[in-house]
């Protein structure tokens, strides 16, 4: 039911005549999500026996990688060079940037995002559903409504399936075997432990 108006971008206006306050970030409500990896060693210490991971309203994709993130956190100590790449991981779905919120003190304005809507570094693109699956041959039928080509990775994502990630090494149109396809196309790709009507998503960089 929340329309989030914390995550818009607002112009402040004088009532009586109209006139705009400039502000140097208009997202003035908008926090930065909370991001315990970098310190994550300091609540273990403190005897914190449960860790609850924000996923709601979030995509399939998202709640893998922050699950699986902090999975590798809380079952073994961190070196400085892994937390670092794990943040890097996490930086690529959806976020608004990063704080550590009230642990170490009151928040500043440095701890407020820039963004209105996200900062990941990768992003997704619908490439199609699966219209049927070859369970022999653990062949996916898809057509393309962007392109795709072998090399990218790609993500299927459905609510029996879960979400499986691969990077096409090959891909058909009519039985031949073709380095890309072109919106419009009907392809054949191989994924295990996929189901018919999940969606494909070719995952890249957020430039």
């Amino acid at each position: 039911m929340c329309l989030q108006p914390c995550r818009r971008s607002y112009i402040i206006k004088d009532a009586q005549d109209g006139k705009e306050l400039k502000l140097e970030n208009k997202t003035v409500m908008s926090a930065k999500g909370l991001c315990t990896l970098p310190f994550f060693e300091k609540i273990k210490e403190s005897g914190a026996i449960s860790f609850k991971i924000e996923g709601r309203n979030r995509d399939a994709r998202y709640v893998d990688t922050v699950v699986r993130i902090y999975r590798k956190a809380i079952d073994k100590k961190l070196s400085e060079k892994e937390r670092g790449e794990l943040v890097k991981e996490l930086e690529k779905v959806y976020n608004k940037g990063f704080s550590s919120g009230f642990y170490f003190g009151v928040p500043t304005a440095d701890d407020f995002s820039n963004v209105e809507h996200s900062k990941a570094t990768h992003k997704k693109q619908f490439i199609g559903k699966i219209y049927n699956y070859l369970s022999k041959s653990k062949v996916a039928l898809v057509k393309a409504t962007s392109g795709l080509k072998v090399g990218d990775d790609i993500v299927v994502i459905g609510p029996v399936t879960g979400i499986v990630k691969v990077k096409v090494e090959r891909l058909e149109t009519n039985k031949e075997s073709v380095k890309i396809v072109k919106k419009g196309t009907e392809f054949g790709i191989k994924i295990p432990g996929v189901r018919k009507g999940d969606e494909l998503y070719v995952v890249l960089e957020n430039k």
